[in-house]
């Protein structure tokens, strides 16, 4: 389980990486071949322990592939589907990611975007070989490994994961097992077109090589030998979980255990921690706060003073010249009545007063 787990987390970089590069389609199609195929890897897994008594470590497996065939034929379907091979699901959708990522990188113009799809492509890699170690460990006869009798059954174990290696095969997603183009899932989520496919038969290509090297690695039968630096740091999961335990459970479980059961310093220090925090209460009340009162209280009476001024003053003024100008408007409106006696009365008197004031000048 372990194995596979940690094969979950290399799969949901692919997907995030793919997302990062813009190809978010081309991530949902991974995710949902990936949900298939890692789910009867899964169960498998779990009908594999259960067979073996909950024994967990692979190392005294083996066999398991001719004690029950149709868990291994299963588990066998997935596992070529993890790895990416051609026929299965996981060919079409880790195609569809690391040549979206690819032709992304591409674009780009810069040898150092070019390094995201590279380690996507070793990640890819990796896949195939340790699938095939775990593939060996558990499936392959070994002289170690106890020979049980031969049992072909269909219980709730062998229906579950017969039904998720199904879903597997590359027919329910594409109708061409080698074109993730022809995939059902793009005509409704479509991708941008590529001219980079060699790299996705070159991958496969790979794979199968690595499976071929890591089956006939892993069959032999090996003496035990002291682990080396990358053995034991593999073993110890890259110390990871040392870290979370020896550094911050183990400090948080210490911190935990002096508040369950504070001795003298302890109880001092939080009494002293007590009276600071009345004085920043005290100064956070009557200082801060009364601050905030002040300037809220002033806030207001602006406020209200701004409102009267433009109420009585800005308006009064634009009110008082409207209707200054709406008067002469209509005072003058009705000098042009229409009637040319008027407008002849209003020409000779205009005629008269520039008479008169040449006259004066």
């Amino acid at each position: 389980k372990k194995v596979l787990a940690y094969s979950t987390i290399s799969q949901l970089g692919l997907m995030v990486m793919a997302a990062g590069a813009g190809a978010v389609n081309a991530s949902l199609f991974h995710l949902l071949t990936h949900a298939a195929f890692k789910a009867g890897l899964f169960l498998a897994a779990g009908a594999i322990i259960y067979h073996f008594h909950h024994e967990q470590d692979m190392r005294k497996m083996g066999g398991y592939f001719h004690q029950n065939p149709v868990i291994g034929i299963a588990y066998t379907i997935c596992a070529l589907a993890l790895a990416g091979l051609p026929l299965f699901s996981g060919f079409l959708s880790k195609d569809a990611v690391l040549i979206a990522t690819y032709d992304w990188a591409l674009s780009k113009n810069n040898f150092l975007f070019m390094l995201i799809p590279i380690s996507g492509i070793l990640a890819s890699l990796l896949t195939s070989w340790y699938i095939t170690r775990q593939w060996v460990l558990v499936m392959w006869p070994r002289e170690e490994s106890a020979q049980e009798k031969r049992e072909i059954k269909f219980g709730i174990f062998e229906i579950c994961i017969s039904i998720l290696a199904l879903f597997s095969i590359w027919i329910w997603f594409a109708k061409i097992p080698l074109d993730f183009r022809e995939s059902h899932f793009f005509r409704h989520f479509p991708i941008g077109p590529s001219i980079n496919h060699w790299l996705g038969y070159i991958l496969s290509a790979s794979s199968v090589v690595l499976i071929f090297f890591s089956f006939r690695y892993y069959q032999k039968p090996k003496a035990e030998k002291e682990l080396g630096f990358m053995g034991k740091l593999g073993l110890n999961h890259f110390y990871i979980e040392s870290f979370y335990s020896q550094s911050l459970i183990r400090n948080f479980c210490g911190f935990v255990q002096k508040i369950r059961h504070p001795d003298a310093e302890v109880l001092e220090s939080i009494e002293q921690e007590k009276h600071l925090a009345k004085y920043i209460y005290r100064f956070d009340s009557f200082l801060v706060d009364g601050f905030v009162h002040i300037l809220t209280k002033l806030t207001v009476a602006l406020s209200q003073s701004s409102n009267w001024l433009d109420n009585n003053l800005v308006d009064g003024v634009v009110k008082a010249t409207s209707a200054l100008v709406n008067e002469t408007g209509g005072r003058l409106k009705e000098m042009q009545g229409g009637r040319i006696q008027q407008y002849l009365l209003v020409l000779v008197l205009l005629i008269l007063l520039i008479v008169l004031i040449l006259n004066l000048l």
